[in-house]
């Protein structure tokens, strides 16, 4: 994770409904496929003091 943007993917799972809100709720989107949830995830915690160096690390690597 510290090598810069990972992505978690969460199953989306029928009929789980409260996992699925929560996931929502906390930042996953909805993928390509209709049964995964997805949120990217830079690795590293991201503070007033890192951001500047995580967001220019982040264009770097992604554009």
């Amino acid at each position: 994770g510290r090598a810069g943007l990972n992505l978690i993917n969460l199953d989306d799972v029928p009929g789980q409904i409260a996992v699925r809100k929560i996931a929502l709720q906390s930042g996953f989107l909805p993928g390509d496929s209709e049964q995964v949830l997805g949120k990217a995830a830079l690795g590293a915690p991201i503070t007033p003091t890192s951001f500047s160096a995580l967001a220019d690390r982040t264009r770097l690597a992604y554009g």
